[in-house]
This record gives C-alpha cells, structure tokens and sequence, in this order.
C-alpha cells in the first residue's frame, strides 16, 4: 500500500521546488506517484530525488531504491568478505595500501604510534569503529589527546591523519574533504570495470556526507564533470552556489592514476562483485581511499548520472 496523501505532502513540503505549489499542482504530483507506486516499489523521496514525475514507467522502471539495491548487492556479494567491511579497522587494514593516510586504532598495543600521530598532527579525525554516511566522524583536537586515547579504547574507535585537498577540489569548495564516488562491477570473467563515478562536494552548511551535499556526474574515461549538480530535494546548479565555479568541464586531478587504483581496489576481492568506492585527492594528488560500501550508496550515482542504472548493472552481472 502506497504512502497516504498526508505523508505524501509532508515530504513533498521538504522540496523547496514543491513547498508552495497549488493545490492542483499537488493533486497531480500525488496523482502520478501513485500510478508509478502501483507498479514499482518506489518511495515518496524516491520520486523526488530521482525526479520521476518527469520521467516514463520505464525509465522509472530502471531506477534502484535503497532497498532494491541492497537486496541485489546481497545476491551478488560474497557475504563473509563483505562482512570485513563493516568494521573500519578490518578495513583500514585491508585496504591499508590505498588509504594514503596515517591511522591508529584504539588499542593499547597502539599508544606510541597514537603519541606520535598528535605530534606531527594539531587536528585529527575521529571515527567510531562501526557507522556510515559519516555517522559520528569528527574533527578533534590533538592537544586534548589523554581524553582521546580514552575514549578510542572504549570505542576501539580509527583516529587518523586529516586530508588536506588538492588545490583544484578546495576551489570548487574549500570547507569540505570533496570526493568521487566510483561504481565498480566484477563482471563474469573475474575482471572489475567501472560503470559510474559522481563527485560528492560540501555546500553551505554540508560540509560531512549527507543530504545536503550536491553531486554531479563524471565522465569515465576523461574525468570531467559532464552534467550540471544537483541535490536529493532537486535543487540544480550550472555553478556551485557557494564558489560560482562551474560544473560542467571541471577536470579532476590526477584522473589515470584514480583510474588505476580504483580497479585495483576492486581486483583485490572480486567476489565483491557491486561495490560503491569514495575516494579523496590529497593535496599531493594522491588518491585516498575513504569508505567501501557493500550494500548502499547508489541513490548518489544514479541522482549525479541524471538515470538509472539498474539495467546496466545486471546486465554486467549477467543476471536476470
């Protein structure tokens, strides 16, 4: 059963373009999520975030939910690798080569390195041990660390090294740690390839992932922005609202060598074969790995791609 009228208009008053419409714009907005409910399992945010009442039954068709997804990335995931992921230090550790960042973990046998880490760092990053989207994450303080090493014990939380980024990302906004969102699939020879990439970038007061953040869709082979950004509430930018810097034709440092080592993040368990990868550019241009995400993520890419990806997908998968 589909969302009732009243939930319906409390989430379509959360889209600044629908907040104050007529009545028989609403009637009709409602009207169309209905006929796309009754054949598809999509949301009342999904309708809005991906736009559907612009789009036809079958384009809307190829659109994944959350939900969708997650079921399909559990089909096609190993579930015992995937469940390395899910605690950071595991996948600090496994992933160590490609972090290009320093970390310590909240345990005792790692007090000396965590000294050494507050002396050459005055501002650090805290993550718990488990949480997504940023859950938790924060900036600390490495003057206070006696309070900090206590409580990373307790959490057997990461504390690592912050990321400054490269000039040409701080251009585009310099008040939060920008970064590409790859979708890798492992198709049936065993050999990952790269099927979409979306630049995650802070704006106004989003300065962590999350709903706030504006995206916008990046060309594979040249790593350029080839579309304008956008929000989940269907905001649209040519520029970025906070820098006026334009989004279409913006190039992405160091793209080739982000290239070689996304594919090699994704050869290293290719029975992870749907995996979403955010990745950061130091101020160096080394690519950082940040996160590794088994079962989410691909409402950002198919909002910054401006499509659905659902056919492409299994169609690299070489499922039904």
């Amino acid at each position: 059963m589909g969302i009732s009228r009243e939930g319906f208009d409390r989430i379509r008053n959360a889209v600044p373009r629908f907040a104050y419409v007529s009545n028989d714009l609403a009637d009709s907005l409602y009207e169309r999520y209905q006929v796309i409910e009754r054949s598809l399992p999509i949301g009342a945010e999904d309708f809005f975030r991906y736009r559907l009442f612009d789009r036809t039954l079958e384009e809307a068709a190829n659109y994944l939910t959350r939900s969708s997804y997650a079921m399909l990335c559990g089909r096609v995931n190993d579930p015992i690798t995937a469940s390395g992921l899910v605690n950071k230090a595991a996948f600090y550790d496994e992933y160590r080569d490609y972090l290009g960042r320093e970390y310590v973990v909240g345990h005792e046998d790692e007090r000396e390195r965590f000294i050494e880490l507050c002396e050459h760092n005055r501002r650090l990053v805290y993550k718990p041990r488990t949480g997504t989207y940023g859950v938790w994450a924060s900036m600390v303080s490495s003057r206070e660390s006696l309070y900090l090493w206590r409580d990373a014990l307790i959490e057997e939380a990461i504390i690592e090294e912050r990321i400054v980024q490269h000039a040409a990302l701080t251009r585009l906004f310099p008040y939060a740690v920008n970064t590409v969102r790859f979708l890798t699939v492992v198709g049936s020879d065993g050999e990952p390839g790269i099927l979409a990439v979306a630049l995650r970038c802070g704006h106004g007061r989003y300065v962590i992932d999350g709903g706030g953040s504006v995206v916008a869709g990046v060309d594979v082979n040249s790593g350029t922005i080839y579309t304008d950004a956008s929000t989940r509430h269907c905001e649209q930018f040519e520029v970025h609202p906070d820098t006026g810097v334009a989004f279409k034709g913006f190039a992405l440092p160091e793209w080739d060598a982000l290239l070689e080592r996304a594919l090699n993040v994704a050869r290293l368990h290719p029975d992870l074969r749907l995996m979403n990868w955010d990745w950061a550019c130091r101020e160096d241009g080394v690519w950082c790995l940040f996160e590794g995400n088994f079962s989410g993520g691909i409402g950002t890419l198919q909002e910054a791609v401006d499509s659905g990806l659902k056919a492409q997908i299994y169609d690299l998968l070489d499922i039904s």
